[in-house]
């Protein structure tokens, strides 16, 4: 895993969980306290693990497979680069995410998410906060628990809920 804080400039290419440890798979990139400058193509089911700091992927995100986002303790992931050829599923499991617009779905189970742009595929809040910015917009969301928050001038359209919405 990536040990050292600072700039990688490096593409990587993830595929799978990561090394199995005593506590389970940890993911396939582990980093904290770095950006990730590069682009990051997400290849085969790989989960990605951040460890309880701030972290940045800079770079285009690209693939289709779904991508787990896991934090072993609180912590941040900026995913500040395009998002926009990213067709997979993004899956937050705790934490805070910030991150733009979405080529692909989003799930959220437990953590925050802070989202600035439009999803484009299908948005399902399990649990956690999904926090839309300024003139989002969402279409069809499926909240089953959560809580959904609207800031001024963002709209959903459709959707079942069955969460929090404020």
């Amino acid at each position: 895993w990536l040990t050292q804080s600072g700039t990688y400039l490096n593409d990587f290419v993830i595929n799978g969980t990561g090394v199995t440890e005593a506590s389970g798979n940890r993911g396939a990139i582990r980093f904290s306290g770095s950006t990730i400058a590069g682009d990051v193509d997400v290849a085969s089911g790989p989960s990605t693990e951040m460890l309880g700091t701030k972290s940045t992927i800079s770079g285009a995100l690209t693939g289709s497979p779904d991508l787990e986002v896991n934090f072993a303790s609180s912590g941040t992931l900026n995913l500040t680069g395009d998002a926009s050829a990213y067709t997979g599923t993004l899956v937050m499991n705790a934490g805070v995410l910030n991150v733009g617009a979405l080529g692909g779905g989003l799930e959220i189970y437990d953590g925050t998410v802070n989202l600035s742009g439009a999803v484009a595929g299908a948005t399902s809040l399990f649990g956690g906060t999904l926090n839309l910015g300024d003139g989002v917009s969402l279409d069809t969301p499926t909240v089953n628990g959560g809580t959904l928050n609207l800031s001024s001038g963002s709209s959903v359209s459709g959707g079942i809920f069955t969460g929090n919405i404020s």
